[in-house]
């Protein structure tokens, strides 16, 4: 089964440090699963179907989708603009691969927001994006991924920037994600 998980710097960091882990790329999740990690530091969400695209000339799609983007356009751009465009990707790509699952992985909470006057507004918008795309991914058939423990009172999971997470911030951001690919694995290996 393969495993595609796509995004800005929080994907390339977790990879990083899976990496570096006796866990591995694969997260030791099952023999016959292969994870593929994409990752665009500074990604925008505009930058998501292109990189599938270009993935999608040289691999089968995969199994699962992971996707872990979105934080980077918000002090830019409204959250509902966000939130809208994310969806309609979404469903695109769930017409394009009814047999794929995608997962959105919740967008994460910052202590600091690189041009942002008002971060806990931010934050704010970032919990509601999470409720308006879960229901999203009920009715496509996929899955959200909470990190309910990733907050912005958890200054120890951030690093100095206040946007990157620490190597205890990284470890949390993966045991979640094994907990959350789970029940696909044990139905579908």
């Amino acid at each position: 089964m393969k495993i595609w998980v796509i995004g800005h710097s929080i994907v390339h960091w977790t990879a990083d440090y899976a990496r570096s882990q006796n866990c591995g790329l694969n997260l030791n999740i099952h023999p016959k699963v292969r994870f593929y990690w994409m990752a665009q530091r500074g990604m925008r969400w505009r930058s998501l179907m292109p990189m599938l695209r270009s993935a999608a000339v040289t691999h089968d799609p995969p199994r699962v989708l992971i996707i872990h983007a979105g934080e980077n356009d918000l002090v830019e751009q409204k959250g509902i603009a966000l939130t809208l465009a994310a969806r309609a990707d979404l469903k695109s790509l769930h017409a394009l691969y009814p047999s794929m699952t995608i997962g959105w992985s919740n967008l994460l909470p910052r202590l600091h927001w690189r041009g942002a006057s008002n971060p806990s507004r931010l934050n704010y918008a970032v919990s509601k994006i999470n409720r308006a795309m879960r229901n999203t991914m009920r009715q496509i058939g996929g899955f959200s991924i909470p990190h309910p423990t990733i907050t912005s009172d958890r200054v120890d999971l951030f690093r100095g920037d206040g946007v990157h997470l620490t190597p205890l911030g990284n470890d949390v951001w993966l045991h979640v994600l094994r907990q959350a690919l789970g029940d696909w694995i044990d139905c579908g290996v």
